[in-house]
């Protein structure tokens, strides 16, 4: 074994030699690599996190000079030239070892120090400080999209761009338009990485790592190599050594006949490559998130990795084996996929093995386990699951904690799958991919050798899900009771157990149970005593199956009754204003294309007036002296051709010609009503300042605003994010008070 003072001397050499080909500025900021990320915050803003890598030492030893406290990340952003970020975190990231007999790196004094050794600095930015709530993105984003981006001087020198330690950097990350939708209310978290950036390796050693790029909303990721950027976003670097491009960042056979060039898989982001050359080099990794298939977002992660000649170490051996009889396939070296189906439960046992003994020949190596996926709950995820229930290990590792046991380390992997595992458009079920990553390292100095495998779980739908019955009416009736019409499932009689209605007051639940049926052709239940003449009640239907597997499957989309309002406004003649939510959200494609509005005027009989495909309609009157009533209906056509109505509560108004009633032109109108993310406001004749008090339906205040009318001039107001229901909207002006009620739903 080579004696670590040799290699050491060795290395600060040819790091040395690399610096002697072009001039070292002293006023280098010796970046190393970073990434910009968003979130989305409680109130819809979004925040900002920048991380910037940067070089521990100069090539004579000295300390490296550091980023600033605080920094501005440019951007293209109408009302954000600048973003603020300030940095909240200072962190030692080089590699960490605990093997007897063998070298450490490390930041802070180290002795004989030099650079491009593998000693990096973390520095995490975020722009808490100057947005506490985050920052507040209004509008959609171009079609080549809104970038953010930081830069200054200079890089790090490297062996595979010419003049870096001369040369500015930049890094980016992109927002792009999602369906026209503005981004008023934050919809879409960017990817991230919930692992630091592998960026020392031994000399020789076959190689292969992960960024673990994270979506916290689901979305698919794809992965590239990227250029590395100079001083603007639309400047890469171009001049290249010889052999080298900027999607073939390291070393290949040109550079020595062993070499095994660096491969990117674009669907897992597994790096691997064998590097018999020693060197800096700078390599940038892109993650573009899909969400339907349309692009939404693209982050970059940049790193200049160093290969350094090291004491002979073997990689760690690692497997996965299936606990049961779900059958497990190794589709490729260290990558392993299962196809499960709701009711399974996963179970595989994660084995690493690594008999080699430390630097000092005695002592056995550690071999530790690091695990990331977005279905982990904790104690590996600081936070549940979205959809439970979560991934688990046993024994686990937690966050910045690995499982850890000298030569070999077992855990058991378990998930139960559940109907909350698959797609949902809200017509059918569609299959979704999940991947949980597994990083085995030992503690060898001065590089640890890291070995990663990947579980990718695909979880499909049964073919029989397509037959399940789905609600398609609700009807409410004259006292508020509720006709319930779905169509009856066709799936095998041997295999059907019951039907079961569950039905709640809001979106969100809870649901409980209203009853339970055992014919498999039922298809009517009318629920007596609902609240819907005055809120929406809201139902599911679940199919409970004996085979292939005991579950309870609910309808693809929750379902709701109609909820009518009618209000009333002056100008010039008396109009009411109507507005209502969708029993689907997503309508059924047998639904028919309009809503039909009745009127009913005093004791008169029901008229057809108009049909509509919005969901709010202007009826114009001229005055009368008496009670107004209006419904909404709409159509839905049965599996079987026969068809069924939904439809509303009965809704009033009085209208009348007398003076008394004037004070109506000083009444706020406000619309869409239902409403998801913001409302109008029509002054009609008001004018002035006016406060605006929002209650949920318990008497919580939810929200005020302090605005200004112009008269005859419509405000466009932002609402909270909020959970779906009804709220009472409180008007307060020098004309008087006003209030009433709006009905906020799901997006």
């Amino acid at each position: 074994m080579r004696n670590p003072l040799y290699k050491h001397l060795m290395l600060t050499t040819m790091v040395a030699l690399c610096f002697l080909f072009s001039p070292h500025k002293s006023s280098a900021t010796h970046y190393m690599g970073g990434e910009i990320t968003w979130e989305c915050t409680p109130q819809g803003n979004f925040r900002f996190t920048m991380i910037l890598y940067r070089e521990c030492y100069t090539v004579s030893g000295g300390n490296a000079a550091t980023f600033g406290q605080t920094i501005q990340m440019q951007t293209n952003v109408p009302g954000f030239p600048t973003i603020q970020m300030n940095r909240i975190s200072l962190e030692d990231m080089s590699p960490t070892c605990e093997c007897p007999g063998g070298l450490n790196i490390f930041c802070s004094g180290m002795p004989g120090a030099s650079a491009n050794m593998g000693a990096m600095q973390e520095n995490v930015y975020t722009s808490d400080q100057a947005y506490p709530n985050g920052v507040p993105l209004t509008g959609v984003p171009l079609a080549t999209g809104w970038h953010f981006s930081y830069g200054v001087c200079c890089r790090n020198p490297c062996n595979n761009i010419l003049n870096t330690q001369s040369l500015q950097f930049r890094v980016r990350a992109f927002m792009y338009p999602y369906q026209n939708t503005p981004v008023d209310n934050c919809f879409d978290n960017s990817p991230s990485f919930l692992e630091g950036p592998s960026h020392v390796f031994c000399t020789g050693m076959p190689t292969s790592f992960n960024h673990m790029a994270y979506d916290a909303d689901g979305d698919s990721l794809v992965f590239d190599w990227a250029e590395p950027l100079q001083h603007n976003i639309n400047t890469p670097l171009v001049s290249y050594f010889a052999g080298y491009s900027w999607n073939s960042p390291l070393p290949d056979t040109m550079h020595h006949p062993n070499n095994v060039p660096a491969s990117l898989d674009p669907h897992t982001g597994e790096i691997s490559f064998t590097s018999y050359t020693n060197g800096a080099f700078v390599k940038v990794t892109k993650v573009s998130s899909y969400r339907n298939g349309v692009l939404i977002a693209e982050v970059f992660r940049e790193i200049q990795v160093v290969v350094l000649p090291c004491d002979t170490n073997n990689t760690p051996t690692a497997a996965i084996y299936s606990m049961n009889h779900l059958p497990l396939t190794e589709i490729s070296p260290g990558h392993y996929q299962m196809t499960v189906h709701p009711g399974d439960t996963v179970a595989c046992q994660i084995a690493a093995i690594d008999p080699d003994l430390c630097n000092d020949q005695t002592t056995p190596q550690d071999v530790l386990l690091y695990a990331t996926g977005n279905h982990f709950g904790t104690p590996v995820n600081p936070t549940p699951c979205a959809d439970p229930p979560c991934a688990t290990l046993t024994p686990s590792p937690s966050p910045g904690t690995p499982l850890s046991a000298p030569t070999a380390l077992t855990t058991l992997f378990e998930w139960p799958i559940t109907i909350d595992h698959l797609e949902g458009d809200g017509l059918q079920y569609f299959g979704k991919a999940y991947n949980y990553h597994f990083t085995i390292r030992d503690n060898f100095c001065p590089v640890p050798a890291s070995r990663n495998i990947m579980l990718t779980v695909g979880v499909q739908p049964h073919q029989w899900m397509d037959s399940l019955p789905e609600i398609l009416c609700l009807e409410v009736q004259q006292y508020g009771d509720v006709m319930i019409t779905w169509n009856p499932a066709t799936i095998d009689t041997n295999a059907f157990d019951s039907y079961t209605l569950k039905g709640s007051t809001l979106h969100t639940g809870p649901f409980v149970t209203l009853d339970q049926f055992s014919n498999m052709q039922q298809n009517t239940y009318t629920h007596v005593g609902s609240t819907s003449l005055s809120q929406p009640n809201y139902y599911n239907l679940y199919t409970n199956t004996l085979v292939p597997v005991l579950m309870s499957t609910p309808s693809k989309q929750i379902t709701s009754t109609i909820y009518l309002q009618a209000i009333t406004g002056y100008a010039h003649q008396e109009t009411v204003t109507l507005s209502w939510n969708p029993t689907h959200y997503i309508q059924l494609p047998q639904s028919a294309s309009a809503y039909q509005i009745f009127r009913r005027e005093g004791t008169g009989s029901w008229q057809l007036i108009d049909t509509t495909i919005n969901t709010h309609y202007t009826d114009t009157m001229q005055y009368q002296n008496q009670q107004v009533y209006y419904r909404v209906e709409f159509t839905v056509a049965g599996m079987s051709g026969t068809s069924c109505i939904s439809r509303s509560n009965t809704a009033s108004v009085f209208l009348n010609s007398t003076d008394d009633l004037l004070h109506l032109k000083h009444t706020p109108v406000i619309y869409p009503n239902p409403a998801q993310h913001q409302i109008v406001i029509t002054p009609g004749e008001l004018s002035g300042a006016f406060g605006l008090k929002m209650y949920h339906s318990n008497g919580q205040l939810v929200s005020e605003w302090n605005k200004h009318f112009e008269q005859g001039v419509e405000l466009n107001l932002k609402l909270p994010n909020v959970a779906p229901g009804l709220y009472l909207m409180l008007f307060t002006h020098d004309a008087g008070t006003y209030s009433t009620r709006l009905m906020v739903t799901q997006p």
